[in-house]
């Protein structure tokens, strides 16, 4: 510290101290959220005072891993073989916080199989951070009630190999329930927290209470009627406890997985928390009471959640196995927390989500759902037994954009969303696949021999174009996807040759386009749709239609699905030629409807011929046609011009022996 002055003869301007010492940290606090949560949850810590730069965590004492948010904000994320108890989040300088978390693991109440255990022993064991009050939880695994005279507790203090003091135990204890005992308290220093002054506890000492000071690592022993049962701390060692809780302040909650009782101690069998500082505001005992035990085994999980790749409609996926091979299968439950909430919430099939119940969680549409985590119980008795599986985050879609020349920040794929801003034309930049696709701006051409494929939604914008030309496919994968079109759309299909007064056949792949302006300079007074409910081919079977109704005279908007028979131009200077036609409205998909009918003539089965057509921007794989489409005859036929018409009956008919037929 330098301070100036005005003693200018004493060379003693300015005055210079040097200072050290040891600094106290403001108090610091956090808020976290999701406040519960299984390994692998993203967790979120705000400083609500003092900051987190270059904040640390840990779970426990365990390290967590961390990214800077802000000064005031990092994330953690939760790691594997966490267990409830402290997040304690420490700053650059050194300055700690610590938040109340509870990790979901498993629950093995109502689990099947395993050991029976005929003794009671030591569940938990409290220490307070602050005054002498320590609690001790007794379980009791069997299917008696159990009578406490002649059980005791005795303590042996700072690692001496005799006991100190003997605490017997009265009153009873039910079946697969706790008896709760304190220790250490005697009235005076009450905590203002829930449980701080004793009241958790069903019989209260004001000896007997334990603590962690250096080489004086105390030991706890429950007697029963016929001698020692169980242990906690190992007796006659004076140094036994984890470093990381200190000399005062800490939980340890037996693991069901431990062997139960045992004289024999080992930190092993606990999972251990540290209750930080020394003020007795920062104990929690919600804990004493409930205990989840069972030496049954919880379902296992294979293979933790898998998210699928997409930018809509998505699955999660989980695997697992039965813990106990016997009566209980296994069920399923999904749960997930939104960004900011503190809660997890159990789904239900409703909204974008579906198949909660299942290994394989379906949702419809995550546009919505950007940092929402999931993870899912894998239960094998209801809710009584149960694994969590980890936690899984769903990231923000990924976007890509064209701006005339090049993709950024990298190229399209069916995972992500696409957007075009500028001219694009696949002859030169090559087909692509997108999530979902936007043309904002500019011209989408889609040449002969190439492709665009979108899985989910295409939209072209005011003022942009989209076109498909001859030879090309716009192929869209789900039958959800929305196709909007408030620009331009087109798709062009060149015919194949014909001659003069020729028919050629025609369905149209947008909704909304019209006969007139489609077919520009073509014989439109002569095209027809066939009605096959007017057919009828009376004997002698000739096969012309006998009414001749059934041909019907087409016009105005063209019907999906619906085959057209249309005249070419005849006012050609030669023939044959093949010209080009232009559909313009918005691109059909989904699922399309076509109804089939049945001829006039009930007598004849095999006369009730359909025209149909594509109605999709893109070729249709014929056998998947066939297949799903039972109530066909499974051929399908194309028809073409080849053979000059021939003079009889019904003059100048074209020829049956001109249709291909796929079967």
């Amino acid at each position: 510290m330098s301070i100036p002055n005005n003693d200018n003869t004493g060379g003693e301007n300015p005055y210079v101290f040097a200072i050290e010492g040891t600094g106290d940290c403001d108090t610091a606090t956090n808020s976290v959220t999701p406040v519960a949560g299984p390994a692998g949850t993203e967790v979120t810590i705000t400083a609500t005072s003092n900051n987190l730069n270059g904040a640390t965590a840990a779970f426990n004492a365990a390290a967590a891993v961390t990214t800077q948010v802000s000064a005031s904000q990092v994330t953690v994320i939760i790691p594997s073989g966490a267990v409830t108890g402290n997040l304690t989040t420490t700053n650059s300088q050194g300055c700690s916080a610590s938040n109340a978390f509870v990790v979901y693991d498993d629950f093995v109440t109502g689990c099947e199989g395993g050991a029976v255990v005929s003794s009671l022993f030591i569940s938990e064991v409290t220490d307070s951070n602050s005054g002498g009050l320590n609690y001790v939880e007794i379980y009791n695994p069997t299917a008696s009630t159990i009578n406490l005279s002649g059980y005791s507790l005795r303590v042996a203090s700072n690692g001496a190999a005799t006991y100190g003091g003997t605490f017997n135990l009265s009153g009873t204890i039910a079946s697969h329930a706790t008896f709760v005992v304190a220790l250490g308290y005697d009235g005076s220093t009450a905590c203002p927290v829930p449980g701080g002054n004793g009241s958790k506890a069903a019989l209260v000492f004001a000896g007997g209470g334990v603590n962690f000071n250096s080489n004086q690592h105390d030991h706890i022993a429950l007697f029963g009627p016929s001698g020692q049962i169980d242990s906690w701390g190992v007796f006659g060692v004076s140094s036994w406890a984890p470093g990381f809780i200190g000399t005062r302040g800490a939980r340890f909650s037996r693991k069901p997985t431990a062997t139960v009782p045992s004289v024999t101690y080992s930190n092993a069998d606990w999972d251990i928390v540290d209750v930080p500082g020394t003020s007795c505001s920062a104990n929690d005992y919600s804990s004493l009471g409930p205990y989840d035990f069972s030496k049954g085994t919880p379902p296992a999980i294979t293979q933790q959640p898998v998210i699928s790749a997409g930018c809509r409609a998505i699955t999660i996926t989980v695997a697992a196995q039965e813990g106990f091979t016997g009566s209980n299968p296994l069920a399923y439950q999904w749960f997930a927390v939104a960004p900011g909430a503190t809660n997890w919430t159990q789904l239900t099939n409703s909204g974008v989500f579906s198949n909660v119940n299942g290994a394989i969680l379906n949702i419809s549409d995550i546009s919505t759902l950007a940092g929402y985590q999931f993870y899912c119980q894998v239960r094998e008795n209801t809710a009584s037994c149960y694994t969590a599986s980890n936690a899984v985050k769903l990231g923000p879609v990924t976007t890509v954009s064209w701006n005339g020349s090049t993709w950024t920040p990298s190229l399209p794929d069916a995972t992500k969303v696409a957007t075009i801003n500028g001219v694009y034309n696949t002859s030169t930049s090559g087909s692509f696949s997108a999530c979902s696709l936007t043309v904002a701006s500019g011209t989408l051409t889609v040449n002969s021999g190439n492709y665009v494929s979108v899985t989910n939604d295409l939209t072209v914008n005011s003022g942009a174009t989209m076109q498909v030309l001859d030879n090309a496919s716009l192929v869209m994968v789900s039958n959800s996807g929305v196709v909007t079109n408030n620009g331009t759309m087109r798709m062009e299909r060149e015919s194949t040759p014909f001659l003069k007064f020729d028919y050629t056949y025609w369905s149209s792949p947008m909704t909304n386009a019209i006969l007139g302006t489609t077919f520009t300079g073509w014989r439109t007074d002569y095209a027809f749709y066939f009605d096959t409910a007017n057919f009828s081919d009376i004997s002698p079977a000739d096969g012309y239609d006998d009414n001749g109704n059934v041909w019907t005279t087409a016009s105005g908007t063209l019907v999906k699905g619906r085959g057209y028979a249309v005249m070419g131009p005849t006012t050609a200077a030669s023939y044959p030629i093949s010209p080009t036609v232009a559909f313009s409205g918005t691109y059909n998909n989904g699922v399309i409807s076509h109804p089939l009918q049945m001829s006039a003539n009930a007598a004849d089965n095999f006369d009730d011929f359909n025209l149909i057509g594509n109605p999709y921007p893109s070729a249709l794989l014929a056998n998947q046609f066939v297949s799903d489409n039972a109530d066909i005859s499974g051929t399908l036929y194309f028809w073409t011009h080849r053979t000059p018409i021939a003079p009889a009956s019904g003059t100048n008919n074209f020829i049956t022996s001109d249709y291909a037929m796929y079967t």
